[in-house]
Formats: C-alpha cells, sequence, structure tokens
C-alpha cells in the first residue's frame, strides 16, 4: 500500500460509494481491485470517526479493546495499512484530493453517519458520489445474525436496538445515509447514481456494466468473477490497521472473502418471520429506502432505450 503521491496535474476518476451496512459493498470493492491502475479505499471516515484526534464516537475504542481484548500496540502490530488513529479528516481528505502515481481510478467505499456532526467541508472535492442500497428487512436482518453469529440460545441474543449509539447510529444507518443523498443532490449531483444490492445480485452482468459506464469505469465481464482470498483487502487497498483488526476478529466479511463472484441473492424475507427489533428498525426508516429505491438505476431499461 503506497501513501506517496505526487501533487501534479492529472485526470483520475474519482468515485464514491455511500452504503449502509450488510449491502454487499465490500464484495463491489473486491470486483473494482480487478480494474486497471486503480486505488481502492475501504471506509477511511468510519475509522477515523472512531479513532482519530477528531473522532465523534469515541466510546468506540474501548468497546474495541472490551469487546476483543486489543489495545494500541496490538493495532500497531498489524500488518499492513494505516494508523486511523494518527490521521483525521482533514488528512483523509488531502488524500482523496492528491494525485497518485499511476493511478486513474480511485474508488471510496464509506457510511454516511461519518458525516452526522462533521463539516460536509471536509468531503474531498472532484469527486462522483453514488449510494448503494438494500431492503431494510435484509440489511436488519443480516445484521442481528451476524452480531449474534454463534450464540445458540435464542434468550442470549443481543436485540438491534440494544446497540450502543456507536454501533447503531439515531438514524439506524439509513437516515444518514439519506441526509448524504440529500447533501449531495442540493450541493454536488442532481441526480447521483443508485444501485440496489439485490438489482446487483440477481443481474450482475448488466447492473455492475450499467454502474460503471455511469461513473465512467472501465467496465469488462473480468470483473464478474475474482480470487478467494483476503488479499485484496490485506494488501492491496487503502485500509486502516483498525479495520484490519476489526475483520479478523468478527470476520465480518468472511462470506465475501471466500467468495469468487456475486452469489444469486435470497428472497426477501416477510415480516411474520422477522424479529420485533428487525422489524423496528425497518420501519423507522423505511421512508428513506423507498425515496431511494424509487430513484435507482434502472439499468434493463437504460439498456432498452439505447436500442431505440
Amino acid at each position: 500500500m503506497n501513501l506517496e503521491y505526487k501533487m501534479e496535474s492529472s485526470v483520475i476518476n474519482r468515485v464514491f460509494m455511500w452504503t449502509v451496512p450488510r449491502t454487499t459493498s465490500m464484495a463491489v470493492l473486491k470486483c473494482l481491485t480487478k480494474v486497471p491502475n486503480s486505488q481502492i479505499w475501504c471506509e477511511p471516515y468510519v475509522w477515523s470517526n472512531y479513532f482519530a484526534p477528531d473522532a465523534h464516537l469515541t466510546d468506540f475504542k474501548q468497546w474495541f479493546k472490551e469487546s476483543w481484548g486489543v489495545d494500541e500496540k496490538d493495532i500497531e502490530a498489524v500488518s499492513g495499512g494505516y494508523l486511523a488513529s494518527s490521521h483525521s479528516y482533514q488528512w483523509i481528505k488531502e488524500q482523496m484530493e492528491s494525485t497518485p502515481s499511476n493511478v486513474d481510478l480511485i474508488f471510496v467505499k464509506d457510511h454516511g453517519f461519518v458525516f452526522t456532526g462533521h463539516d460536509y467541508g471536509l468531503l474531498p472535492k472532484g469527486f462522483q458520489h453514488t449510494f448503494l442500497i438494500r431492503h431494510p428487512y435484509k440489511v436488519f436482518d443480516s445484521w442481528k445474525r451476524m452480531i449474534n453469529r454463534g450464540v445458540v440460545d435464542a434468550t442470549k441474543r443481543m436485540k438491534l436496538t440494544d446497540q450502543p449509539i456507536h454501533l447503531l447510529p439515531k438514524g439506524y444507518h439509513f437516515q444518514e445515509q439519506y441526509e448524504m443523498y440529500q447533501h449531495v443532490k442540493q450541493r454536488i449531483d442532481a441526480n447521483p447514481v443508485i444501485v440496489d444490492a439485490d438489482d446487483l445480485l440477481n443481474d450482475p452482468a448488466t447492473y455492475l456494466k450499467a454502474y460503471c459506464e455511469a461513473v465512467n469505469i472501465p467496465y469488462s465481464d473480468e470483473l464478474l468473477h475474482w480470487e478467494a482470498g483476503r488479499e485484496c483487502m490485506d494488501s492491496q487497498w487503502m485500509v486502516s490497521k483498525e479495520a484490519l483488526m476489526a475483520d479478523y476478529r468478527g470476520g465480518h466479511n468472511r462470506e465475501t472473502f471466500e467468495s469468487t463472484g456475486f452469489l444469486k441473492p435470497k428472497p426477501c424475507p416477510q415480516r411474520v418471520d422477522l424479529d420485533d427489533d428487525v422489524l423496528h428498525c425497518s420501519d423507522k426508516i423505511m421512508k428513506y429506502y423507498k425515496e431511494m429505491y424509487e430513484n435507482r438505476l434502472k439499468a434493463m431499461l437504460k439498456t432498452l432505450w439505447k436500442k431505440y
């Protein structure tokens, strides 16, 4: 991972993808790693928001230590990555706006909640902002299963609503993503690209190609398949040591790293099959999802229009 930059004029395609948890966004990062001369950033603002000098969610650092028994020395010893604890939002902005050598694409995946309470002026300039969404039933059901992985006794499973604010923000991630969406619409791009994860998973050849065309990323069918393994995150992406440690300990992206391509999605669960806390979170933010869903990338229609 090279953090040396040449400050000179160059045309670099710069793209943000704002997500919520459990949207298959890591699979998107993995496939786009295959784009020649690409630099992939994985959640830089998230981890600075937890660990940096200007962090807002400082309770996360203590939770991190207590949950996984790691301290600063353990994090510093992680092979690869940079220390989020030493890098502010301003540093991230400067890296994004600078000109890395031999890079044609800078692609960043992050979460909207990281700008709650922060100045939008700390967003880097010159980026296209896009959004990856997924039905709340799927997001929250998957999230609950993730945080209770290995807990056999149902009475001991953690409820989503019992999580502290540094794990579940007040707007349950969807409102914060929507607020970023509104900021982008009003200040940067009136029609930002929105992709629904299930559209992508149901027909990756069509929707990934349409997304790439919309944001000027060179597409080939080779992007649809990749080697199993986590080397992309460990040695290729721009990622913090804290994020690497969390993924080692939590195994949150295990399925993605074991995969070799986009997997077909399961049907959306029915209300009667979901727990009360999943329904509570979903109902609170469904209006934000629905509005963004109505404005999503309709790749099939776009393909048909091109024929006429």
